[in-house]
């Protein structure tokens, strides 16, 4: 016999014990019942049952299951049941999504600028003008080596964003800005090729002629200020969900 025809019967016979563990489950399920009645009926019982519970070894009680190839993750057969009470600490009482003066707006630049409002904006253009002002000197051409606004720092975010959802980031910026067809229009609408590429180069969250000094006690000194305004925003716009994670890279 192959290994296809074992691995086929193999799965058969699984099959069959889940079927017959299901069949017993259910002539087991009035019992199920009847416990559950009783834990409404006295508090104190509750009580006690629930701390039985938390000092139970879970996987005691687990039922039948399948072992994974590491031989170690069980995968329960069955679902648990559905006639048991939920934990109040397993309750998700908070949804995720916008409040306060964010539900009240329609379009999603409006929600947008909750979050990314004018403060942020206005440290972007801050310490981008600063770094600009110190590298002037290098350009023989003063209007190569113009200051920025917070109405071309919102443009180049907002490309930035439109390359990312359109899939063409990881293209050099002279296909994004090529007039035979194949780029994308908004690009060379929005600003030219040379402003574009000015901007990512010179554009600063902080003042770095000061840096070095505040990276001996902070070592997110380069964006701390953006991130803890946004941070602020979004703890006054937005609900977490139950379920986070948290990158530390």
């Amino acid at each position: 016999m192959g290994d296809y025809e074992k691995e086929q019967n193999r799965l058969l016979q699984l099959l069959e014990d889940v079927e017959s563990e299901i069949e017993s489950a259910d002539e087991d399920e009035g019992d199920e019942d009847h416990i559950e009645e009783r834990d409404e009926d006295s508090n104190s019982e509750q009580d006690l049952e629930t701390e039985a519970e938390e000092n139970i070894d879970p996987s005691r009680h687990m039922g039948p299951y399948f072992l994974g190839r590491d031989k170690t993750t069980k995968w329960r057969k069955h679902t648990f049941p559905q006639n048991v009470r939920t934990r109040s600490k397993n309750l998700i009482i908070k949804l995720p999504a916008v409040k306060g003066p964010a539900k009240e707006k329609q379009e999603v630049i409006d929600i947008w600028n909750l979050f990314f409002d004018d403060s942020i904006i206005d440290i972007i253009v801050l310490n981008t003008n600063k770094y600009i002002e110190s590298v002037q000197k290098n350009y023989t051409r003063p209007r190569n080596a113009l200051k920025t606004n917070a109405l071309e720092i919102r443009a180049l975010l907002g490309l930035l964003y439109f390359g990312a959802v359109r899939k063409v980031n990881h293209l050099n910026s002279s296909d994004l800005w090529k007039t035979n067809g194949t780029s994308v229009e908004i690009f060379r609408l929005v600003m030219s090729q040379y402003r574009f590429r000015y901007l990512l180069r010179y554009i600063r969250f902080d003042d770095k002629s000061t840096r070095l000094q505040r990276l001996e006690t902070d070592k997110l000194t380069a964006i701390r200020e953006l991130f803890e305004a946004f941070v602020v925003n979004c703890q006054k716009h937005y609900n977490l969900s139950a379920y986070r994670l948290l990158m530390k890279n």
